[in-house]
């Protein structure tokens, strides 16, 4: 198998792996902050042991401990946080459809705060984006005003555009196992006050799927994206990260017994589609 291939494949695992998330969430015994904590703090401790058996540890002593790091920190923080939280207060689908907006937040503030240039294809993809979340958002309105998982998804979305202006602004280009590793302390830390607040619950499908998730969606799924994005085209990415939602709709269905509505899949077809028009205009 080509190298070009072998990491398509291994993209394509990435998202497979982040999509069993809000499954493995809703099963726990774990509360969800207890479970978001477990599945920061455990990659914590993987990555620490690797640079310091590899020899790299010293890297970290090159940080630089300024204001647009801690902005990258808070805004990494509360975003994956908010994100894996709403998992739990959604529909699964739902949720990742919503979440999938990000890139048109982050051309939204691209335009206005750093004044990248405005396209028509971009214009176009941010109508599709908006409208896009209107739909989705018309599924979950209870009287005139939102549910609170729709709130939390779409404040975990924005969060995590600033996140990526701020990197893009500032060139904060960390080691992939750095980023990573600067990711899930600041999720831990959030995440912690909330994870004592109430009893541990643990069974053995628990610990396994905490497990998992901590080895194979916090820290593998991580670096086979970056990797995706440091050969593959990103618009080939971002197709490859088509098939999250869908299979997150068929797990929750599986599993949870959710059902996909007609406007679920059409506000999520258009924020794809606006999230694939994004990306096509950072290419140009």
């Amino acid at each position: 198998m080509s190298k070009h291939n072998t990491v398509f494949v291994k993209v394509g695992l990435s998202f497979f792996f982040w999509s069993l998330l809000g499954p493995i969430f809703n099963l726990s015994s774990f509360t969800a902050y207890q479970n978001i904590w477990l599945i920061s703090f455990l990659p914590i401790v993987y990555i620490l042991s690797y640079a310091v058996i590899f020899g790299k540890i010293g890297i970290l002593k090159q940080i630089r401990i300024n204001g647009p790091f801690l902005l990258f920190m808070l805004t990494s923080g509360f975003s994956g946080v908010l994100w894996l939280y709403s998992l739990t207060l959604l529909p699964i689908a739902n949720a990742v459809f919503l979440y999938s907006s990000a890139p048109v937040f982050t051309l939204l503030l691209s335009i206005l705060f750093i004044k990248e240039k405005i396209y028509s294809i971009r214009l176009f993809a941010i109508f599709l984006g908006i409208v896009g979340i209107v739909v989705l958002l018309s599924e979950n309105l209870k009287g005139f005003s939102l549910s609170i998982g729709s709130i939390v998804v779409l404040i975990s979305a924005l969060l995590t555009a600033s996140q990526a202006l701020v990197s893009k602004k500032y060139f904060l280009h960390y080691p992939t196992w750095v980023t990573v590793l600067l990711i899930m302390i600041s999720q831990a830390i959030i995440t912690f006050p909330f994870a004592l607040s109430h009893s541990w619950k643990s069974n053995e499908l628990s610990l396994i799927g905490a497990l998992f998730l901590s080895i194979f969606s916090s820290i593998i799924a991580f670096i086979f994206y970056v990797d995706g994005l440091r050969v593959l085209k990103a618009s080939t990415v971002t197709l490859v990260g088509y098939i999250e939602p869908f299979l997150a709709g068929l797990w929750g269905y599986l599993f949870l017994q959710q059902f996909l509505s007609s406007r679920i899949i059409l506000g999520g077809v258009l924020i794809l589609i606006a999230g694939y028009f994004t990306v096509r205009s950072e290419n140009k």
